[in-house]
């Protein structure tokens, strides 16, 4: 099977899992979870796959979850659509077509995992031939670090040009702040794109934005305020997610404003814009507009 949905517990429960095989499978085991939040594992695998199976690594712009393309579209006429606001179109023509950028996405789909490479198990060389070939290649990689830029700060943090939060404007987490995407993920890719850029072997992220100080790539102020925001972004979100685990809730990472104390929110608004100067910083430094 390509991917397994599991149940999105805080820790995984070791029997919500499915394997995903046939195209009916996804609806039928989400309903068979209670409809309620899942993950989907083997996403790497899943890749691989659709890379092992593309001759000459043609790839297309969108795959179905059991890896085929063949998603003819079609309208379905007893859909009212939201809000009433029809019509209904499944399935997309475009998985045909033939866009070369799809490759580079590929890349930085898995940039994550392999550029955070740790070794857990096994002969610690595999890992380390990896790391060293990665940290040899990376600096002089122009347009490779160019689209990591990208990847840094494609998702600001939610804080406006006044400095008042940006919130999400519907759905089930409307008027609460997305600590996740334009946060903790901001500060990990950027440290990631540092440690890159210096050839440094650290994986850790403060470790990261340390080390980044000694290449003189990094400003010593900012790291050490990007390693601030970084510590208090990820209290707010693990103590939310705390207390919604003690109220036998789904954690996720979404906290309202009004949840928070004006000492809190004062100093979230501090670590944001942080973040932000760091995004513009790479921005002027790296063309990310060009790729």
């Amino acid at each position: 099977a390509p991917s397994v949905l599991k149940t999105a517990a805080f820790g995984y429960d070791g029997k919500g899992q499915r394997k995903i095989e046939r195209r009916e499978d996804p609806a039928k085991i989400w309903e068979s979870f209670g409809g309620g939040h899942a993950v989907l594992e083997q996403f790497v695998e899943f890749l691989l796959n659709i890379a092992g199976s593309s001759p000459n690594l043609d790839l297309a712009p969108l795959y179905r979850v059991d890896g085929r393309t063949d998603l003819t579209e079609q309208t379905l006429p007893n859909w009212p659509g939201f809000q009433g606001e029809g019509p209904v179109r499944v399935g997309n023509g475009a998985a045909l077509h033939l866009q070369h950028d799809v490759f580079g996405e590929m890349v930085l789909a898995l940039a994550p995992i392999f550029f955070d490479l740790r070794c857990v198990a096994g002969d610690p060389r595999l890992a380390t031939e990896v790391i060293d070939d990665v940290r040899e290649r990376a600096p002089g990689a122009t347009r490779f670090l160019a689209h990591m830029a990208r990847l840094a700060t494609s998702t600001p943090p939610p804080l406006g040009f006044f400095r008042g939060f940006v919130l999400q404007k519907e759905g089930e987490h409307r008027d609460t702040l997305d600590l996740k995407h334009g946060g903790v993920n901001a500060v990990v890719t950027t440290a990631r794109l540092y440690a890159l850029a210096g050839g440094l072997a650290e994986v850790n992220t403060q470790a990261r934005l340390a080390a980044a100080v000694e290449g003189a790539r990094m400003d010593a102020q900012l790291s050490a305020d990007l390693r601030d925001a970084f510590e208090f972004i990820s209290y707010v979100r693990i103590r939310h997610q705390g207390q919604q685990v003690r109220a036998g809730e789904q954690p996720d990472n979404f906290v309202s404003p009004d949840s928070l104390s004006g000492f809190e929110r004062a100093h979230l608004r501090d670590a944001f814009a942080v973040v932000r100067e760091a995004q513009r910083l790479i921005a002027h430094r790296y063309p990310t507009h060009a790729v």
